[in-house]
């Protein structure tokens, strides 16, 4: 985890801008102003410069990734890799986290990693991500208009880079996990597909309260969940495997 700040400037070419307050900005003004930490900050002009910059590469997937970056309206971190209390300071952002829906979460003896999102109508206008590993600390807010398809490519770009051992070895790609139909009427069954590093894992269903509505050891790349016994509403479905785990949210109408 030594180059995770260069990782993550790498990713999102710093330069400096204003704009709305951020999930760092609310939280983390002691942080902000210490020293022993450094700040990136990236407004919507240079995400724009990037996708005119990767418009006429010939390089399908680098013109993919810049028409997704084009979509960002901020991008703002704060980094240490020189903290005593990397996981108390972990702890205290996940609590501060807590209206925010969990995306992806991995946590193993050597890391701690969360990303939780905020999501309305399948679009996606925050993305925060809370690191913590041996003395690092790494907290980043991005703020834009993405669907899930556009933020699992993202993800699965971290977890092909330095932070690749937090994820077990494996390259997570959020696209790989999918659920259909969705949503899905009561008593129907709902397919989930999974990439390979997860097929050997458990999945569990939430109610909207964080009830446990059910619990299934999966088995292979695709499953058929039964949603006999559920009413009408917003579940969470959450798959882990390995210390990895995502989430996907599930509709069940009449």
């Amino acid at each position: 985890m030594k180059n995770l700040l260069n990782l993550f400037v790498c990713l999102f070419f710093a330069s400096f801008t204003s704009f709305s307050q951020s999930f760092i900005d609310q939280n983390f003004g002691s942080e902000i102003n210490n020293d022993g930490y450094t700040r990136v900050t990236v407004g919507s002009k240079a995400f724009s410069l990037l996708n005119s910059f990767t418009t006429n590469m010939k390089d399908e997937e680098a013109k993919k990734m810049g028409e997704i970056i084009s979509k960002v309206k901020s991008f703002d971190l704060i980094a240490s890799e020189k903290v005593g209390n990397a996981a108390s300071l972990y702890t205290m952002a996940m609590n501060k986290a807590r209206n925010f829906e969990e995306l992806v979460k991995v946590k193993s003896k050597d890391a701690n990693v969360s990303i939780r999102i905020k999501e309305k109508n399948n679009i996606i206008s925050q993305i925060i991500g809370i690191v913590a590993s041996d003395s690092t600390f790494v907290v980043f807010d991005l703020q834009g208009d993405l669907n899930v398809e556009e933020v699992g490519a993202m993800t699965s770009k971290l977890s092909e880079s330095n932070i690749n051992k937090v994820f077990k070895g494996n390259n997570l790609d959020l696209t790989d996990v999918k659920t259909y139909p969705n949503p899905v009427r009561a008593g129907n069954k709902v397919n989930v597909d999974l990439p390979k590093n997860m097929e050997k894992g458990k999945l569990t269903i939430l109610s909207i309260e964080g009830k446990k509505m059910k619990e299934i050891n999966l088995d292979g790349p695709t499953s058929e969940i039964d949603t006999n016994n559920l009413p009408k509403g917003t579940y969470s479905l959450v798959i882990e495997n390995n210390g990895v785990s995502v989430t996907r949210k599930l509709v069940v109408v009449e």
